[in-house]
């Protein structure tokens, strides 16, 4: 072990101070009593001189006069440990159990605690005792050995520095995994961020799912959208000013993370998510509904959700036949083609049952030709990466699949598309993998934005029609955001509002207002209107339709200051703003 490690602290430094009292107590052998080091600081990490600093400080004569201290002038300075104690020496060997055990039956309570990095007395040394005496006085256990909290505040998943991370970062940080299925070793990840701001707590949570299916929230949502932090072009973190932080697997997921952060068990909670994640968070809110209904403990307190571009009913939502045509990506016979022969929903059906027939292939064959292989259809207006090292260049070059996979393709600033192959890069980091407690288990396979593996009960899970489990969340009483970029072909804006009105006109919503624009910095953020019931003397929004100017299939990457306002208004419960004052 060596002279420079301290058996009362594995992991603590030593005092590297020329005139330090420690260096002399290091250097010697450890004697029995393994003499208390003065080698650590209670208040400042990784300050190991503190015991110097008091050693001088106790023997200056001005603090011991005020101290009423060594009144009779003892000639030796004042140390730490010292003296000739053989009496102390000789008690060692007293065993007190038997004593704690007469304390315990006279109903005194004992704390019995101890630091995990002490190999003198080390935790399961201490833990032993505790069982014993536990069971000697036939005591039963109250609850499961179990984490608790120092200033509400979890440690183990705390992210100390991410590689490459700006300086004067105020917010904490959190990743790793939430077991959801010991039994078929099923685990979620996460990555937390605190938001930026004097009190946490007193702030509401959001949970944030992608689509894909497959698709990863980090890489895309976290690191892509709206998280702290992009990769820039050195490979460094650079801040991002927009970021949100100013099923059963899922429920499961939410319910264990609680127990890993209780101290937010009492905070609001909004889901939301985009894309194929139409399926993901009203299911979600569902069984969030029925856990607080039929649990014994705290319910989880969900305030309201938003789906941006969402797959919600599969027929309705992915038919961008009229989109593309009005917006001149496809010809007037294709046009036609398309309404008579074989629509998109017809086409991914059929690819879903592996029945794809020669018609649909024809019809698609020529929309392939027509638009070509360099238009995103999540964002038809923006540039592809040239890069010639880009991650991304082949999915661009191939033909989009039935599912239209997340291509490579955009930054959050205009003109750089190739914001993806850095996140790429950055997360297949084995430094950033170790600082975000990612990959424990040593995947032979490199990170990607989504996955290769076989998705098929996805898949299939494509066709199921989201809008009555929609229904069923606004009867009650959760509020429902569905905002669309308005460049996204692959769910176009037009049908998302073709199911918001028919979900108000199931519920008998009334609307307020007119459809009308709404601001961001003085410009026109995109379209919104706002569906409830009129309530005496107040009006109740169970319901919001909202377009993103010039936004695309990801809609806080494409458009981050309108996202923001989006987002801040969601939160708030409040309308978005209708004029250009009122934003302000």
């Amino acid at each position: 072990m060596g002279s420079y490690t301290d058996p009362g602290d594995l992991i603590s430094p030593i005092c590297l101070s020329p005139n330090s009292l420690v260096q002399t107590i290091y250097q010697g052998a450890l004697n029995l009593l393994h003499d208390k080091l003065a080698m650590k600081s209670a208040a400042v990490a990784n300050d190991p001189c503190l015991g110097d600093r008091i050693h001088q400080y106790l023997n200056t004569p001005k603090v011991q006069r005020a101290l009423h201290a060594n009144t009779t002038h003892l000639p030796s300075v004042w140390e730490f440990c010292g003296g000739h104690l053989a009496y102390q020496r000789e008690n060692i060997g007293i065993d007190v159990i038997p004593l704690l055990s007469k304390l315990l039956r006279r109903r005194l309570p004992i704390l019995l605690f101890n630091g995990d990095q002490d190999s003198k007395i080390p935790l399961t040394q201490t833990r032993i005792i505790a069982n014993m005496l536990a069971k000697e006085l036939k005591l039963v256990p109250l609850g499961n050995y179990a984490p608790w909290y120092d200033k509400m505040q979890v440690s183990a998943e705390l992210i100390t520095r991410l590689p490459g991370q700006p300086a004067n970062v105020g917010f904490k940080q959190y990743s790793g995994y939430i077991v959801t299925d010991s039994k078929h070793g099923r685990a979620l990840f996460y990555y937390f961020v605190e938001i930026d701001a004097a009190e946490p707590l007193l702030h509401p949570l959001t949970l944030w799912f992608n689509g894909g299916p497959g698709c990863s929230s980090l890489g895309y949502g976290a690191f892509k959208e709206h998280g702290p932090f992009q990769p820039g072009e050195d490979g460094n973190l650079v801040k991002n000013q927009y970021s949100w932080n100013l099923a059963k697997d899922n429920l499961q997921f939410l319910v264990n993370w609680f127990k890993e952060f209780p101290q937010y068990r009492n905070s609001d909670l909004y889901l939301t998510g985009e894309s194929y994640a139409g399926h993901y968070v009203p299911q979600l809110a569902a069984l969030l509904l029925d856990y607080n209904k039929h649990s014994n403990g705290k319910p989880i307190k969900l305030k309201a959700i938003a789906l941006g571009n969402p797959l919600l009913d599969l027929v309705i939502s992915i038919d961008s036949t009229e989109f593309l045509w009005s917006h001149g990506l496809i010809s007037d016979e294709l046009l036609m083609l398309t309404k008579t022969v074989c629509n998109r929903p017809r086409y991914l059906n059929e690819s879903l049952n592996g029945n794809l027939s020669k018609e649909c292939i024809g019809v698609f064959n020529k929309q392939y030709e027509e638009i070509g292989s360099y238009t995103d259809f999540g964002d038809l207006i923006l540039p592809l990466c040239t890069s010639t090292s880009l991650l991304g260049q082949s999915l661009y070059l191939g033909k989009f699949d039935a599912l239209y996979a997340e291509l490579a393709a955009r930054s959050v600033v205009p003109g750089d598309p190739c914001l993806d192959d850095r996140i790429y890069q950055y997360l297949n980091k084995p430094k950033v993998q170790q600082a975000l407690h990612a990959n424990t288990t040593h995947l032979p396979y490199t990170w990607d934005f989504c996955s290769r593996t076989n998705l098929a009960y996805q898949r299939q899970n494509l066709g199921i029609n989201i809008i009555p489990l929609v229904l069923n969340l606004l009867k009650s009483g959760v509020p429902i955001l569905l905002y669309n970029g308005d460049q996204d072909a692959k769910i176009p804006l037009t049908q998302t509002r073709i199911i918001a009105n028919m979900i108000a006109k199931e519920m008998k919503y009334v609307s307020f207002g007119s459809y009308a624009p709404w601001f961001d910095n003085m410009q026109v953020g995109g379209w919104t209107q706002s569906f409830g019931k009129a309530g005496k003397g107040k009006n109740v929004t169970f319901l919001t339709f909202a377009t993103v100017r010039g936004a695309a299939h990801e809609v806080p990457y494409t458009t981050p200051s309108p996202s923001l306002t989006l987002f801040r208004a969601f939160i708030k419960g409040s309308p978005l703003p209708r004029t250009i004052k009122q934003h302000g």
